[in-house]
């Protein structure tokens, strides 16, 4: 029997069947190849970052530590605290200038500036230290 009429015989349903796994068998159209997309040169953040520790005078880590961060050309202020290790970050800051202050409870505060540069990112760390050490050495 010739290979076309071979189907003629076959019911309508087998007829579908066959052709329904011609279709899912059958490999789809290849994809139009896409160039990949350009490559992006990094591009420097318009922000910086502040980040550090705070520790006693024995530099031991103080977790908990109040640090403020103060923006002094707006004024604007930003509350944080040191987490279990004594590590603080403030970060997306605009450039400018800042003052920082370190506060922990029983400890003499103490403030520092600093400059915050577009991409850059601030270390700033601080040991602060009992108001009688500050004395004994203020003495010697």
């Amino acid at each position: 029997m010739p290979r076309n009429k071979r189907f003629l015989g076959l019911t309508p349903i087998a007829t579908c069947i066959i052709a329904i796994s011609f279709l899912i068998v059958a490999p789809a159209a290849p994809a139009q190849a896409t160039a990949p997309p350009p490559a992006r040169a990094h591009a420097q953040s318009d922000t910086g970052s502040i980040s550090g520790n705070v520790s006693d005078h024995q530099g031991a880590p103080l977790a908990g530590a109040q640090v403020t961060l103060t923006n002094l050309g707006t004024k604007e202020a930003t509350n944080g605290s040191t987490d279990g290790t004594g590590a603080y970050s403030f970060d997306d800051l605009k450039p400018g200038h800042y003052t920082v202050v370190f506060e922990s409870k029983g400890l003499i505060t103490k403030t520092q500036t600093v400059e915050v540069k577009a991409g850059k990112k601030s270390k700033l760390s601080e040991r602060l230290k009992p108001p009688e050490l500050q004395k004994k050495n203020d003495v010697e």
